[in-house]
């Protein structure tokens, strides 16, 4: 799941409870096994970043002068969306109890290999 988030300022003075408020602009999920090719989904490998690209649903908003943009990444949304099992399965909507798998996922975004993020 992707999510791009309005980070509002730490502090709002006409509104205090909205100081840091993180306002979901846009989200998607996309699953990883289909990073190459949506008729070929392959396992992703371990401890290899992977290049992933996809378009979020287009929304209409302004990000005001002192707001932040956060991307959020995570590789579940479950209750909300189905359980992600952490491991391959060939269908992903009837993983066995063996299959599922807790997980750490890193980020291997580094000042010296940044990962780009385009917006239009």
């Amino acid at each position: 799941m992707v999510k791009l988030i309005d980070v509002f300022p730490d502090e709002v003075p006409a509104q205090p409870e909205m100081g840091g408020y993180q306002l979901a602009v846009s989200m998607d999920i996309f699953r990883g096994r289909y990073r190459e090719s949506f008729e070929h989904p392959s396992a992703i490998p371990p401890g290899q970043p992977q290049r992933y690209r996809f378009a979020l649903p287009t929304a209409n908003h302004v990000f005001l002068p002192g707001h932040r943009i956060m991307v959020q990444i995570q590789s579940s949304c479950f209750p909300l969306y189905d359980r992600n099992p952490q491991t391959y399965v060939e269908n992903i909507f009837s993983p066995s109890r063996r299959t599922m798998r807790r997980r750490r996922n890193p980020s291997f975004a580094q000042p010296r290999s940044p990962v780009p993020c385009g917006c239009p």
